[in-house]
């Protein structure tokens, strides 16, 4: 089996805002936008290792403004690391 390039496992995860996904205040719920980032890293990870992957962890997350109902959001995951039985994804949602 050939080895792999990193930049071959990217991955973009484009959704749309819908008003079931939001909170009380109108904007996306957290953990919708955690499980999101989930679904891109694991696509992003199985992509690279050839077979299913799960997440072990989450180092830091940080919302930094509210996403809004009817907004378009883009998650690119991406790999940082790999070793013989784990890698690190880098996720941006933007």
């Amino acid at each position: 089996m050939r080895k792999k390039r990193v930049s071959e496992s990217r991955v973009k995860l484009t959704e749309i805002v819908f008003p079931e996904d939001t909170n009380p205040y109108g904007s996306l719920f957290g953990g919708r936008l955690v499980s999101l980032m989930d679904k891109a890293a694991f696509l992003c990870a199985t992509r690279h290792a050839r077979k299913n992957c799960v997440t072990a962890s989450m180092d830091r997350l940080d919302f930094l403004a509210p996403i809004g109902e009817g907004y378009i959001v883009e998650i690119e995951a991406h790999i940082n690391y790999v070793s013989r039985s784990s890698m690190e994804i880098e996720l941006n949602v933007s």
